[in-house]
């Protein structure tokens, strides 16, 4: 052992400091994906909030304006009816992508 020249040794070091630095490097790569994934996750629970504000608001306008609207009681059609149904819509879609994803699954955040 006392025959390892300097070459051998520093070659050594390098492939062995290459080597440590890949795998930080794949590891570093597979957390910032992670990483991105709750960030959308966080994203969509955002988005449910904010539509649900948006549907509170259509409610609203329909008690509002529609209630006392002659058209709305003999069309039974109202603008901020139709837009809470389109809102409602996106948030089961919302809530549908939340509940069908992997992560939430493993963590068990289902009800």
């Amino acid at each position: 052992m006392k025959n390892i020249t300097i070459r051998f040794k520093l070659i050594s070091a390098t492939v062995i400091f290459a080597i440590i630095l890949i795998s930080i490097g794949v590891f570093t790569y597979f957390k910032l994906k992670e990483i991105q994934h709750i960030h959308k996750l966080s994203s969509s629970s955002v988005e449910i909030e904010q539509l649900g504000l948006k549907m509170r608001k259509a409610e609203k306008d329909f008690m509002l304006r529609s209630v006392t609207d002659n058209m709305y009681y003999q069309t039974k059609t109202s603008k901020y009816l139709s837009d809470f149904d389109n809102l409602l819509e996106n948030v089961h879609s919302e809530i549908e992508i939340l509940l069908n994803d992997d992560l939430i699954k493993e963590m068990r955040l289902q009800t």
